[in-house]
């Protein structure tokens, strides 16, 4: 289970399959918006403390963040994320410091770094 903390401070528990489930629906619009196919290995997902640091390190805008209560539990989606094809780095749950709990996720492209 993953503790999701929605907008007004409310917090509900989903599962980590959940929230992959939004963030590979957001790629998919992104997808369609832009009048591609859908591959997950077009997506990054990555874990982080900070997303807008993220943002720019990586040269992107993400199309979707999600915010966990913990580094474990956004390390849990990352490792979804990965099951279902993303690119999440060398390995799943690889990245982020013990106060990252964002899961964020971009298109790649040939200004995006990876």
């Amino acid at each position: 289970m993953v503790n999701f903390k929605l907008k007004g401070g409310k917090t509900i528990k989903v599962t980590a399959d959940q929230v992959a489930d939004y963030l590979e629906n957001e790629a998919r619009e992104d997808s369609k918006r832009k009048g591609k196919d859908f591959n997950p290995d077009d997506y990054y997902c990555g874990i982080t403390n900070n997303c807008d640091r993220r943002e720019n390190d990586h040269s992107s805008e993400n199309i979707a963040e999600v915010k966990t209560l913990s580094r474990a539990q956004a390390g849990e989606v990352e490792k979804v994320m990965d099951s279902r094809g993303f690119d999440v780095g060398a390995r799943p749950d690889n990245g982020g410091r013990k106060d990252s709990c964002w899961v964020y996720v971009y298109a790649k492209d040939s200004q995006t770094n990876p």
